[in-house]
């Protein structure tokens, strides 16, 4: 679903006056109901973490859309939810002796590697990527709260 919702913020930003962004909203209350206390998503949305694995990139992704869908609603669920995913991913960088996935996001699932070696540790660029704009989503937000 991050895809679809990233998809229809960006239809919204095109077009606002369209249905876009009331989708976009449906489609993240889906992910806040499934959202975990720590603020990660199990690999399979509504599923368990024990059964599917973390979703590293879901949950990189989904702190991302949050951040964009807070900026075009104001609603405060999508801040606190965008929040507590990222503090999770900043909780759960890699720091060992790596250096090809020093700070990224470390997942074993049984879909790593894209399924050609299971429950192998990797790090994926996607994961990074929105990590790093969930990241200048927060700050963003931080600056603008200070320039008031």
């Amino acid at each position: 679903m991050g895809w679809v919702t990233e998809g229809m913020l960006a239809a919204n930003r095109a077009v606002p006056e369209g249905p876009y962004l009331a989708v976009a909203k449906k489609q993240a209350d889906y992910m806040l109901e499934w959202q975990k206390p720590e603020g990660d998503w199990a690999f399979i949305a509504n599923g368990s973490v024990k059964e599917t694995g973390i979703s590293e990139k879901g949950t990189a992704l989904w702190s991302y859309l949050l951040f964009e869908l807070y900026k075009a609603t104001h609603e405060a669920k999508y801040l606190a939810a965008a929040e507590k995913a990222l503090a999770w991913c900043v909780r759960n960088q890699y720091v060992g002796p790596d250096p090809e996935a020093f700070g990224g996001l470390v997942g074993v699932t049984p879909h790593s590697a894209v399924g050609y070696r299971q429950f192998f540790p990797v790090e994926c660029a996607d994961t990074s990527g929105f990590f790093g704009l969930a990241v200048m989503e927060e700050l963003d937000i931080q600056n603008r709260a200070h320039s008031r």
